[in-house]
């Protein structure tokens, strides 16, 4: 058992990392910036008021518990981001050491080493537990170390927190588990738990805007809300719920010791005979990645229309609150409440689109390495035309996203905002970050075309810029580090003369990137599994 937790953990250890770090990160450093911010109780009333009032800051963090110490504004803004992307880590590493491993013919191999199926079954949840406990553990433990630093922190509160964070992500990866045993792949595995995580987010928003708070108790994303850090340090709460997840452990054990390797409960429809029409590789690569184009715009959809109705709220503080007026413009650099917040919401919204450019980029790698773009050349096609195709629909592909959510967002802000054209610049703002995935894309493009087993470099230039823009300002970054950075320049289309020459620039460098990965594919074998 332990050689077998081993190996998945070697064998995962990048991909957690590259969750839990930042994740802890991200927790050590509200409390010190809250604190330099609103150092005062009496300087956050004025805010705590204003988002208690705005139903899209309720439907999306919750309720601010009362008084509204540091502790509680860091777990009710942050811990909801601590919370869904936990949960959304360990989902993704649930499907991918059980269905994944399955599919891909791992697990196979390694029952041929005379590995018992249930071993194996218990390593992935032991794998689960450990993972969700480093992430609890670290997010408690750089909060513990605050305490006597940070005014408000409490030792309590880090480890009731921390607590929450591990148990709730536990039993998200449970749920992806069931759900693994329950559909016939790892693909409709992985969308099912997706759905389930939203339905926790659904019925958690219902919970703290409906007036019923009992639903928190059956969603992991409420129970934050129960166990209420550094409000309450409801720790029984916790332990109840490590019962949940004791139950959620033997329900999965009990599908998996009765399940057909290679199969699941639901059984898949019968294959459609019809011929697929396709006869470019832009139609091919169309048709590959419409399902996910689908899934990405319902998401920043959804994200834009939140931003929009957050908007009123933020925007009326920023209004009538100079210490979050200070802060906004420090790490927008603009003045007016309006374009400091749309422009920050620009930025979030062109990191999503981003992430979605290299992601859709880093399939295409996958696809050479699984052989389906050899079986593509052998119909006549060009190895230059088929990577042009995989660029051109992903650079479409982040547009209609980055439409989609702008459209979103300016039609709710066009309903609650009445003042300095916020319409038209919260569309502005997130059309205008198409320049940076351009350029994010053509970079993907280039080291997919080079050495597509490096493709993960292409996440280097993203998270730097993505740190740069977010932080740049707070962080005091140089000047050339600013201009380098992909995201924050998208031009303002209130202005009289919208600035358009770093739009230019940025799509110029993706153009060029594309081009020289063009020329450059044909230049070196093609990779397979």
């Amino acid at each position: 058992m332990t050689t077998l937790v081993v190996f998945l953990l070697r064998q995962q250890r990048a991909r957690i990392l590259a969750w839990v770090i930042p994740l802890a990160g991200l927790v050590a450093l509200t409390a010190p910036s809250y604190e330099a911010t609103y150092p005062a109780l009496s300087q956050r009333q004025v805010l705590i008021e204003t988002m208690r009032a705005n139903v899209a800051t309720n439907v999306f963090y919750g309720p601010i518990p009362s008084p509204g110490t540091l502790g509680q504004l860091l777990t009710w803004e942050t811990g909801a981001y601590v919370m869904i992307l936990g949960c959304l880590m360990a989902l993704l590493l649930a499907i991918r050491v059980s269905r994944g491993a399955e599919d891909a013919g791992t697990l196979e191999l390694v029952r041929s080493c005379g590995v018992a199926p249930g071993r194996y079954d218990t390593a992935v949840v032991i794998v689960l537990a450990l993972t969700s406990g480093l992430l609890g553990i670290l997010v408690g433990l750089v909060l513990a170390l605050q305490v006597g630093h940070v005014a408000e922190l409490t030792a309590a509160g880090a480890v009731s927190f921390g607590a929450v964070v591990g148990v709730a992500a536990f039993a998200m990866g449970l749920i992806a588990l069931i759900c693994g045993h329950l559909m016939p792949e790892a693909i409709t595995s992985r969308w099912l738990a997706m759905a389930m995580l939203g339905t926790s987010f659904v019925v958690r928003a219902l919970a703290d805007t409906g007036g019923h708070p009992w639903l928190n108790w059956i969603t992991p994303l409420g129970w934050k809300t129960v166990v209420a850090p550094y409000a309450g340090d409801h720790l029984l709460a916790a332990a109840a719920f490590l019962g949940v997840c004791a139950v959620l452990v033997a329900v999965e054990r009990f599908l998996g010791a009765h399940r057909e390797f290679g199969a699941g409960y639901v059984r898949t429809r019968g294959r459609s005979t019809r011929r697929v029409r396709v006869r470019t590789p832009f139609g091919f690569a169309t048709r590959l990645s419409r399902a996910q184009l689908v899934a990405w715009s319902v998401g920043v959809g959804l994200l834009g229309a939140l931003f929009g109705g957050l908007g009123s709220g933020l925007v009326t503080v920023m209004n009538n609150d100079r210490a979050t007026t200070e802060m906004m413009q420090s790490m927008t650099g603009q003045a007016s409440p309006v374009v400091s917040y749309f422009t920050f919401v620009g930025l979030i919204v062109g990191i999503a689109v981003a992430c979605y450019v290299v992601i859709a980029v880093g399939h295409a790698a996958r696809d050479e390495r699984a052989g389906l773009v050899a079986l593509v050349l052998t119909t006549g096609q060009r190895r230059s035309a088929v990577l042009a195709a995989t660029a051109a629909v992903t650079a479409l592909g982040s547009l209609i996203l980055l439409a989609t959510a702008g459209l979103a967002t300016a039609g709710v802000a066009a309903f609650l905002l009445h003042e300095d054209h916020a319409d038209l610049r919260a569309f502005g703002y997130i059309l205008g970050q198409w320049p940076a995935c351009l350029a994010l894309g053509g970079i993907a493009i280039l080291v997919v075309a080079v050495a597509p087993r490096w493709h993960a470099v292409a996440w280097v230039p993203l998270v730097g810029s993505a740190t740069v823009a977010m932080l740049g300002k707070l962080l005091r970054v140089p000047g050339w580090a600013e201009r380098v950075a992909v995201f924050g320049h998208a031009p303002d289309l209130a202005a009289a003369v919208p600035t358009w020459s770093a739009s230019a620039w940025f799509t110029a460098v993706g153009v060029a990137a594309v081009a020289l990965a063009v020329a450059a594919v044909g230049r070196r074998d093609i990779t397979s599994g």
